[in-house]
């Protein structure tokens, strides 16, 4: 989907009254626990809009679909919810911590004006 596609997607469900949108993962890696050597300095997991953090880019046609999805919901007063996506699965390590502390961070900084925490 492009980063319209997304637009129109949010504005679809809020006509429907459907005002939550979840996003599930900004980073998708495959990465086992167990089976890897990552740390916070050489993640490999590839982020789903432009990150300073990580750069690696996951093929999609939108150039910022968690841009287009935050902005459209924003102009309709909808929620959104954002999960930042695994470090590597089933892994609950103090690397997984500190990498997902810093995902929120960038995306807290950069993405969002107004952050409501429940």
């Amino acid at each position: 989907m492009t980063d319209d596609q997304w637009r129109e997607l949010v504005h679809s469900m809020n006509s429907l009254e459907m005002n939550m949108n979840v996003i599930q993962e900004v980073f998708r890696n495959e990465a086992y626990v167990g089976k890897h050597c990552l740390t916070v300095d050489n993640y490999t997991g590839k982020a789903f809009y432009p990150s300073d953090l990580y750069p690696g880019r996951m093929q999609i046609a939108a150039e910022d679909p968690i841009e287009a999805i935050l902005s459209a919901a924003d102009k309709l007063g909808m929620s959104v919810m954002v999960g930042v996506g695994m470090f590597a699965c089933f892994d609950f390590t103090p690397e997984l911590l500190e990498r997902q502390k810093r995902v929120a961070k960038e995306l807290f900084s950069n993405k969002c004006s107004e952050i409501r925490v429940w």
